[in-house]
């Protein structure tokens, strides 16, 4: 207005995204009448809603259209959090599997008091932690506490686990801290058995005469976590033994000098078998029987050999 007038002023907030106001984006206030120098200082309180620049717009009217903007831009900082697991994807049965779990915080201000948990499937039992972890039972989780997470460090732990159940399992990864901050992440593991077939080869009668019998017993154990499928086995005897009968797991047939074992269709995890072969002793010497096994988890046979002395009487 003109010199010496009081006039009437109004101002107008417009509330930039990124901050909030109960109620709502857009408010007025009424000041009323200001006397020529007079002035007078309003509070305005607004709530942050999310990190980074917002600019503020105020506006104040007033009679004889007079018009006055003014801006302010604030930062808002915040904590942020993001998760991360290293580690194996594929592990096998009864093997020790150990993952480095992190947190980190890209955000713009200090995460106050971070929690970090990690949640196991069945198929993994929990083995020990650093940074004074605790693994409560009941919930399948270990927990870890960081007082604080300042601006771009990150917090790393590690957890070792042992693969207990075959099949697709998943860690599942949480981290909370201070004002509802909280994230979740997910890491696949596939756990598989393996076969791990082993054999001995012993003959009952050692040494034998010309015409006296001894009897080869072969023992089959799959050591391993998984089943082994199409056990064979094969065993070649030397012109001086004939085969006189066998039994196993399998039936068998004689081809001249060898003994073939139909394929056993599976060995069960730390399961054995045994098979058996009695034969004659034709001529003296020190003779040498060869057993041969294939499985389908075997790359290439097993071979063993067994020796035996034949003696004469004379």
């Amino acid at each position: 207005g003109g010199q010496g007038r009081a006039v009437e002023h109004g101002q107008a907030e417009h509330v930039p995204a990124g901050l909030t106001h109960p109620a709502g984006p857009d408010l007025e206030y009424d000041v009323g009448t200001l006397r020529p120098g007079e002035s007078r200082t309003l509070e305005l309180a607004l709530e942050a809603a999310q990190a980074g620049t917002a600019t503020n717009l105020l506006v104040a009217r007033a009679e004889g259209n007079l018009l006055v903007e003014d801006r302010l831009d604030v930062e808002v900082v915040a904590p942020r959090l993001e998760l991360a697991l290293d580690g194996p994807t594929r592990r096998f049965l009864e093997r020790e599997a150990a993952y480095e779990v992190s947190v980190r915080n890209p955000g713009t201000a200090t995460a106050e008091e971070v929690e970090l948990v990690a949640y196991l499937p069945p198929g993994l039992k929990f083995l020990r932690a650093n940074n004074r972890g605790h693994y409560d039972a009941a919930k399948r989780a270990v927990f870890w506490r960081l007082a604080e997470l300042p601006i771009n460090e990150t917090g790393t732990v590690e957890l070792v686990t042992v693969p207990v159940q075959a099949g697709q399992q998943k860690i599942r990864l949480r981290s909370t801290a201070q004002k509802g901050l909280e994230v979740e992440k997910e890491h696949p593991v596939v756990i598989d058995g393996i076969a791990a077939l082993m054999f001995e080869v012993v003959d009952v009668t050692d040494p034998v005469g010309i015409g006296g019998e001894t009897t080869y017993e072969i023992r089959v154990v799959n050591q391993g976590t998984k089943a082994a499928g199409n056990v064979r086995l094969a065993i070649d005897l030397p012109a001086e033994l004939r085969p006189v009968a066998a039994e196993g797991p399998a039936r068998n047939t004689l081809e001249g000098n060898r003994v073939l074992f139909e394929p056993l269709a599976r060995l069960a995890p730390k399961a054995d078998t045994t098979y058996r072969l009695r034969a004659r002793a034709l001529q003296a010497g020190d003779l040498r029987v060869r057993v041969q096994l294939l499985a389908d988890e075997l790359q290439s046979p097993v071979v063993k050999e067994e020796s035996t002395r034949v003696y004469s009487d004379e």
